[in-house]
This record gives C-alpha cells, structure tokens and sequence, in this order.
C-alpha cells in the first residue's frame, strides 16, 4: 500500500505542472506529498530489505516459497520505479548543466 501511494507521489513530484498554481492541484496535497515523500521511501526500502531477509531465510521446502519471492520480486520492482522516477529529472537537468529540481515547463 505504501509503495503505490509512494510512485504516486513520486510521479506528481516529478511533474513542473503540479508545482505551479495553473495545475490545479490543492495546495494540501503540495504539502502531502512534501512530507511524505522521503519517509514513505525510507519505509518502502527498509520493507525490501527485510523481505529480502526473510526470504534468504525461508525454507526451501515451503509451498509458499513461490509467493514470498514473487512479493520480494514486486517490491523491488516497486522501489526501483519509484527510484527512476525520482532520478529521472534530476539527471536530465544535469545533462542540461540545469540546478537540479528545476521543472521546465
């Protein structure tokens, strides 16, 4: 739930138009995703890293080993998307010699 809520948020920070007022996004969700952003990332990556524990440490002959890779698997999918879209702008503005965070309309 987190990391869906977390690629929203990546995507709408990401994007120049939600910054500006012509958007017509609220303000409080401007705010939400300020606050949310980089604690929801650091749960996101602390839960990938503990279902990447536990699954090293199931037991091979589980019937539900299958399911437990196939979740570790999503949620590295997850964090990595949230990742390339975070990253995304930021290297295209450095190829550009922009500041980095500037949203080109």
């Amino acid at each position: 739930m987190s990391g869906t809520v977390l690629l929203i948020t990546a995507a709408l920070r990401e994007t120049p138009v939600f910054w500006r007022d012509t958007g017509g996004f609220p303000v409080l969700l401007r705010e939400v995703v300020l606050l949310v952003f980089y604690p929801d990332t650091l749960l996101l990556a602390i839960g990938v890293l503990r279902s990447t524990w536990i699954v090293w440490r199931w037991r091979p002959d589980s019937r539900l080993a299958v399911g437990v890779w196939m979740a570790c698997l999503f949620r590295w999918v997850l964090l990595l998307e949230v990742i390339t879209i975070f990253a995304w702008n930021n290297l295209n503005n450095m190829f550009e010699r922009s500041p980095l965070h500037r949203y080109a309309p």
